[in-house]
């Protein structure tokens, strides 16, 4: 891309689902190299790596055709729906739940740029416009297809996605200012 532009999704990316344990089975008691990333593991652009599932070899198995890798973005389709997030390289190979999809994009969209664009009022309008309520609200993978986004040149997605952490960065340091301030005025 070498100007500014509004495209789908589906024109730069794919979007695939992710799939649910196969009927009686669990997760596995104990740690192993087999994670599983669920809907409530995820949010405001981060994994909670911790709070992750692992799976035995035999029911990753069973779904080894819906992993992730670093780099894909990841968007919550039932239940809550909206929450996003980048997939970090060293969760490549994990499985992913039903109740979300990955989007695999192309060179001509950063990650974190389409992350942070659906995390935005813009991208969450977007996203609520897609969803159909039935009886369980879902987000079919086919409207995420749909969903438009201004795209940026690479450099200034770059750079955008550099001024908006910087600026996140700034907003964490005040609040534990504040926080700090709360507690020495409470102290004295």
């Amino acid at each position: 891309v070498d100007r500014w532009c509004s495209a789908p999704i589906g024109s730069f990316g794919f979007v695939l689902g992710g799939k649910r344990l196969p009927k009686g089975s669990v997760y596995s008691g104990s740690e192993t190299p087999f994670r599983y990333i669920r809907v409530t593991d995820f949010a405001d652009g981060l994994i909670d790596t911790p709070a992750l599932k692992f799976l035995d070899a035999e029911t990753s198995k069973a779904i080894a055709q819906y992993t992730v890798e670093g780099s894909d973005v990841l968007i919550s389709i039932a239940g809550t729906i909206g929450a996003t997030c980048v997939v970090p390289n060293e969760l490549s190979g994990a499985n992913l739940t039903e109740n979300a999809a990955k989007i695999i994009l192309s060179e001509a969209v950063v990650s974190r740029y389409l992350d942070l664009f659906l995390r935005s009022d813009e991208g969450q309008e977007s996203i609520s416009a897609s969803t159909v309520a039935t009886g369980q609200p879902k987000l079919a993978l086919f409207r995420i297809e749909d969903i438009k986004v201004p795209i940026a040149p690479t450099a200034e997605q770059h750079e955008i996605v550099r001024l908006i952490e910087g600026t996140f960065r700034w907003i964490d340091r005040l609040a534990s200012e504040t926080a700090s301030c709360r507690k020495l005025i409470d102290h004295l």
